[in-house]
């Protein structure tokens, strides 16, 4: 599988040394595990307008379509199976966002973020 470009999973200072599988990590993204032993996964993707997120869509398995992306959160959000994710269109706003406990999002830059898994070519 090819990726557009490496991107990183980051998190908030309470999640810093967690570990995370590969198949975790899609199934976070995706919305299907929405809690983890610290507490409810607060969910950051990046500007839906993004590089980002069509890089994100390829690694969770919707074939990087942006559109085939929000058909799957409109129909988890519908059919009650999912609150949508945080989007965050900015580093700056990512970092706000990260602040929080249980934040999970990803980044095209590691420096000064506590990286937990890597999505690259």
């Amino acid at each position: 599988m090819a990726y557009a470009a490496t991107l990183y999973v980051v998190v908030s200072n309470n999640l810093r040394g967690t570990s995370f599988s590969q198949a975790e990590i899609k199934r976070i993204f995706l919305g299907e595990i929405t809690s983890i032993k610290t507490g409810r996964v607060h969910l950051i993707y990046p500007s839906y307008s993004s590089d980002e997120i069509t890089t994100l869509s390829k690694f969770v398995g919707k074939g990087g379509s942006v559109r085939d992306l929000k058909s799957y959160w409109s129909k988890m959000i519908f059919t009650g199976r999912g609150n949508p994710p945080d989007t965050a269109e900015t580093d700056s706003e990512l970092k706000r966002l990260l602040a929080e406990d249980n934040a999970i999002g990803v980044s095209k830059q590691a420096t000064g973020m506590n990286v937990v898994y890597t999505i690259s070519e």
